[in-house]
C-alpha cells in the first residue's frame, strides 16, 4: 500500500490517501496507460477511484460525463450486468458502467427473495478497464448452503 498528500501552497496537508496496485483498485493504471481518477466518495475507498476513459488520462482536464437532468440514472450508469456462480460457495457479480459517469454512486445489493436487499457480503475485487469508455466492476460474496437462490441489483443515487 502506498500514500498520496495533496498539500496547499504553505505545505499544509489537505487530505492523504492510501492506495494501491492491486485489486479492488482499479487494473491499468500502475504504469499500464491509464490515470487513477477520483470519482467521488471516499478518498481511501477503492470504488471511489477509477481508471481513466482513455489511455494516457486526461491532463489538465476531466473525463466526466455530466450527467443530464431527466435522463435515466441506469442508461447514464450502466453498460451491462451479468452474475456468474464462480465455484459452489462463491458468486460474482459483474457490472459494465460507463467510466466517466462520476455524477451517480452504485452500490451493489443482494437478496434471496426480493423483498429485502442488502449490500453486505458484496466485496469489490476487481475494477477493469474495457476500452470504449467502459469499466467492468466485480463483485464476490459467498453463498450460505441455505440461499438457493440469489438476486442482484445496483442502487443509484445522484452525486
Amino acid at each position: 500500500s502506498d500514500s498520496f498528500s495533496l498539500e496547499d501552497l504553505e505545505r499544509n496537508v489537505l487530505w492523504t490517501m492510501n492506495y494501491s496496485d492491486a485489486a479492488p483498485w482499479p487494473s491499468g493504471t500502475d504504469g499500464e496507460g491509464r490515470s487513477l481518477v477520483y470519482a467521488g466518495g471516499s478518498i481511501n475507498d477503492p470504488g471511489s477511484w477509477r481508471p481513466s476513459v482513455e489511455e494516457g488520462g486526461n491532463p489538465g482536464t476531466s473525463d466526466r460525463v455530466p450527467y443530464s437532468e431527466g435522463d435515466s440514472l441506469a442508461d447514464y450508469v450502466i453498460g451491462g450486468q451479468e452474475v456468474t456462480p464462480d465455484e459452489a460457495s462463491t458468486v460474482r457479480f459483474e457490472v459494465l458502467l460507463n467510466a466517466g459517469a462520476d455524477d451517480v454512486e452504485l452500490t451493489p445489493e443482494w437478496s434471496s427473495n426480493v423483498a429485502s436487499w442488502a449490500g453486505d457480503r458484496l466485496i469489490l475485487v476487481a475494477q477493469e478497464p474495457l476500452g470504449a469508455g467502459l469499466v467492468k466492476r466485480t463483485w464476490q460474496m459467498t453463498r450460505e448452503p441455505n440461499e438457493e437462490r440469489l438476486f442482484f441489483r445496483v442502487n443509484l443515487e445522484r452525486r
